[in-house]
């Protein structure tokens, strides 16, 4: 499934998305590649909230599927059709925002991700809600995006009561 996702976004970022733009959205592409990989280290060493199911590949081919195909063209579709004006931007969010979670609650019916440790549909919509508009203020501000990160990285943390700074 993962790999069959994998060529369906690039063949759609090819047909919808805007290519021409890879230099300006590299950048973008490595932030969210990085917090990804972060989520994942911290996932491996203390504990996931969500799990990609590996059917055909392992979990690391999975996740390197997903860093470096999938995030790369949900980004290039995601920056090739967002409008310029305020309200249609705002109006273009929520229909990213509520397709993610349709196809996000989708793959989790059919077993190809798992909740854990409390994750919900719930924070699904939350963090779909909160990466989209991360990713338009890293393209416009990076640093600004990095120091808010931190302050989602620690709001999930303690939420989902992760003790990273004591010892077991």
């Amino acid at each position: 499934m993962n790999i069959l996702v994998a060529i369906l976004l690039l063949a759609a970022s090819f047909i919808w998305g805007n290519w021409s733009r890879w230099r300006e959205l590299l950048p973008t592409f490595y932030y969210l590649s990085f917090m990804n990989l972060f989520y994942e280290f911290i996932g491996n060493e203390y504990k996931h909230l969500w799990k990609l199911e590996s059917n055909i590949t392992n979990e690391f081919l999975t996740i390197c599927i997903y860093n470096f195909i999938v995030y790369p063209c949900i980004i290039v579709l995601f920056f090739g059709n967002l409008p310029t004006e305020k309200a249609k931007t705002i109006i273009s969010l929520i229909k990213w925002i509520i397709v993610s979670v349709i196809i996000e609650y989708i793959a989790l019916k059919l077993g190809y991700i798992k909740y854990l440790n409390g994750w919900n549909v719930y924070w699904t919509c939350f963090f779909w809600a909160t990466m989209y508009p991360m990713l338009i203020l890293h393209n416009r501000k990076p640093l600004a995006a990095i120091g808010l990160s931190f302050v989602f990285i620690a709001f999930y943390l303690y939420i989902f009561d992760y003790h990273i700074f004591t010892k077991a």
